[in-house]
């Protein structure tokens, strides 16, 4: 039989840990509020500054993944800095609340497959890295205009750590 200790460490390698980012966005221009340190977008980002952001000499994403083709119209990346510490993504939500007048709010919520970021395609999308990082896109649709609009963008991340 094993001791306590054993299935306690068990039970808890096992659980996620949960990490809420949080984004103002207004007039096109995507700003972050609260959360890990992160490169955040609507229009597109090179692999320099991917890879230069993360401390990298190269990109750990494909190389086209944040392009113009793959952000779009009212789509929306993040490039998260987990300092190498993702071991299993679990899951990652995307919510976007725009507010056109005070009194009207329209709202989006997603839930992001994790998988391969795909180079010039317009998708909602999450990859671990290899080095433990996260790279995130998400297509909203046509609810948020990111360049008329002012809202929040609120990133969950579940996932587990090394």
């Amino acid at each position: 039989m094993q001791p306590n200790t054993y299935w306690a460490d068990k039970l808890q390698r096992g659980e996620c840990e949960r990490t809420v980012l949080l984004y103002k966005s207004a007039s096109g221009t995507i700003t972050q509020h609260e959360g890990a340190s992160s490169l955040a977008s609507s229009a597109a980002v090179t692999d320099a500054a991917v890879y230069g952001f993360l401390r990298l000499t190269a990109s750990p994403f494909a190389a086209a993944a944040f392009d113009a083709t793959a952000l779009g119209n009212d789509a929306f990346c993040a490039i998260i800095d987990f300092q190498g510490q993702i071991r299993e993504l679990v899951a990652v939500e995307a919510e976007y609340v725009g507010e056109a007048i005070a009194t009207s709010i329209a709202g989006v919520h997603l839930m992001i497959p994790s998988g391969t970021l795909t180079a010039s395609t317009l998708e909602s999308k999450a990859e671990k890295s290899a080095e433990g990082n996260l790279g995130v896109k998400c297509d909203f649709g046509n609810v948020p205009d990111f360049d008329g609009t002012t809202g929040w963008i609120k990133l969950t991340v579940h996932w587990r750590s090394k």
